[in-house]
């Protein structure tokens, strides 16, 4: 079952899924048009308090430093750790650091890389191809050993009210519409004000679709990667807030959606249909077979890390 929805002055539509079969056939669908851009997030149920939280998309970076300006800025963050005579004289001598010559990256590789890794940025991390997003929502969803059973024998844990999300925007709009403009890795952090947003919010804004160009990064290729850089400096709003909050402030008429929210039961994601050759497959067996998995998508034991949570299926 789909369900829609639609608020945030036609900025954002929603859709609702019940079954997970029904969302991977619109995303097939979707795949191959590069227009789009796509981030997986899980949401976060709380069995302790027995809560749903939904997260709004927020940089790594912000989630560390909330107080944003107050405390720490990004750009200086960025002069600080990653300024390559700096970087150089206090990281270079890592095993880490040496293996992989990083020392020899720009500016922006370094940042992808750490950032790959686990360093907080106010980069996000989407994707070209809407399949890698959901595996990655999919990949943060807590499962268990045991649980109620459906009539199908399908295992349910979760609240009925629980889903993942995977939100697509169309990129060409972001950029046409919006003004947000394409990161140059020549001049970046250096021109950091070029990406701020003046006199609507103090945030900061940017695109770049080639992440891995000029120096091969296995994982970001594989995963189609590609980062909008966001900085709220302090702020508490999300991406989707924030570009709402322009739309509103400059009284941008937008014809179609810029965003999609597709939403997937939590429960969705642990069932299994015979209906889908093989027999009883399950929602992470059909992103392995298309080969949409950490086994794939990683050169490193992250792969596994991923995947890990799955072994039951």
């Amino acid at each position: 079952m789909i369900q829609l929805f639609w608020y945030m002055s036609n900025l954002l539509k929603i859709e609702e899924f019940d079954d997970w079969r029904d969302m991977v056939e619109i995303f097939d669908s979707l795949k191959n048009d590069d227009k789009f851009i796509y981030r997986g997030q899980s949401n976060l149920y709380d069995f302790k308090s027995d809560n749903f939280y939904t997260w709004d998309i927020v940089s790594s970076f912000n989630r560390f430093y909330p107080e944003g300006a107050k405390t720490y800025k990004f750009d200086t963050y960025l002069q600080q750790q990653f300024q390559s005579k700096l970087f150089s004289n206090t990281y270079k001598d890592y095993y880490f650091v040496q293996k992989n010559n990083i020392v020899n990256y720009t500016y922006l590789q370094r940042v992808y890389f750490f950032q790959h890794y686990g360093i907080p940025t106010c980069f996000i991390d989407f994707t070209f191809n809407p399949l890698i997003a959901l595996y990655f929502a999919i990949s943060s969803v807590k499962t268990s050993s045991g649980g109620a059973l459906d009539e199908n024998n399908n295992l349910v844990l979760y609240p009925q009210d629980c889903y993942l999300s995977v939100f697509r925007i169309n990129k060409n709009d972001l950029i046409r519409i919006f003004n947000i403009k394409k990161i140059n890795q020549s001049d970046f952090p250096f021109h950091y004000y070029k990406y701020y947003v003046n006199s609507i919010l103090n945030c900061y804004i940017g695109i770049d679709f080639e992440p891995y160009s000029g120096k091969k990064n296995f994982n970001l290729e594989k995963q189609m990667s590609c980062f909008v850089l966001f900085d709220n400096n302090g702020l508490d709003i999300g991406l989707v807030k924030f570009l709402d909050h322009i739309k509103r402030c400059l009284k941008i008429s937008i014809q179609e959606p810029l965003i999609v929210e597709y939403r997937l039961k939590y429960n969705a994601i642990l069932k299994r249909f015979s209906s889908v050759p093989p027999q009883n497959m399950g929602l992470f067996t059909y992103l392995s077979r298309k080969k949409v998995s950490g086994k794939y998508l990683f050169d490193d034991i992250q792969g596994l890390k991923y995947d890990f949570n799955f072994f039951h299926h």
